[in-house]
């Protein structure tokens, strides 16, 4: 692509990617350069989340799981079972940061070229790059803005839940996307 583009999906994938290198599949030799800088980007979101949703652990141990003494040698149970939640959610985010980096990746195989409509799985690949990015994105931000207080309230991970279902689903279709050729 010689210049800027006039496709407002192209425009939004511009911004999120926001650095040279992405090539917007014009060229069949880019395409797995660009499919890899995009499962990247999405991926070192996802990784991001789960270092801070790590880096928060210690915090919410510290306020909110009291010392052991006499009287109480256990931890509540709530606090416990809420800080196992916590370390459930970070190894999904790194299992799907890792997920996103094995996906498949368009095939160049001057066979299959022929006898797919080349335009239609562009146009799908863009597609689903921009809601990657923007889904990791946002999943990504919203474990930077987590609290302790905010994941002892219990409304952070049902926050979780409606952020990563559509991710699921997202990476889903896209594989199957690539696997049905």
């Amino acid at each position: 692509m010689s210049g800027p583009s006039s496709d407002p999906l192209i425009q939004k994938l511009q911004v999120l990617v926001g650095s040279p290198g992405y090539n917007y599949y014009n060229d069949k030799n880019k395409m797995r350069a660009d499919d890899l800088l995009v499962r990247q980007r999405a991926s070192a979101a996802l990784a991001e989340g789960a270092r801070a949703l790590a880096a928060l652990e210690p915090e919410y141990r510290r306020r909110f799981l009291p010392p052991a003494t006499r009287e109480n040698p256990y931890p509540p149970v709530e606090a416990m079972e809420s800080l196992r939640a916590l370390g459930r959610l970070r190894a999904r985010l790194d299992d799907l940061a890792a997920q996103i980096l094995g996906m498949p990746v368009p095939a160049q195989d001057k066979t299959w070229w022929r006898f797919r409509d080349e335009k239609a799985l562009l146009a799908r690949l863009l597609d689903f790059d921009y809601q990657l990015l923007l889904q990791t994105s946002a999943i990504g931000e919203e474990a930077h803005t987590l609290t302790a207080d905010a994941w002892q309230s219990g409304t952070a991970q049902a926050r979780f839940d409606t952020l990563l279902g559509p991710l699921d689903t997202l990476i889903h279709d896209r594989q199957q996307l690539l696997t049905r050729m």
